[in-house]
């Protein structure tokens, strides 16, 4: 027996809507029971991140980038130094 479009959309959205209510309720009884059987992901990473003296890893990159640096200012000293004794040959030749 072929009901008009509006009806079956009526009863479609309200069958909707309780499937919607009952699959709110199963999920937030889901959640509380996810709660309860895993740690929280924020302390565990945290805890493995730091080393007992507060060192993470920003602050080894930071450590790392200052020793970089150092290097990277020798580095241009002694190319410099190379640099000056190449022209002071090539002006001698």
């Amino acid at each position: 027996m072929p009901k008009r479009k509006e009806e079956q959309e009526d009863i479609e959205s309200v069958s909707d809507e309780g499937e919607e209510e009952i699959l709110d309720e199963d999920d937030m009884f889901d959640e509380d029971e996810d709660d309860e059987d895993f740690m929280d992901m924020g302390n565990v990473l945290s805890a493995l991140l730091t080393t007992e003296e507060g060192d993470n890893v920003c602050t080894a990159l930071v450590k790392l980038n200052n020793t970089i640096q150092k290097q990277m200012e020798t580095q241009n000293k002694i190319l410099l130094k190379i640099l000056t004794a190449l022209n002071k040959k090539e002006k001698e030749v």
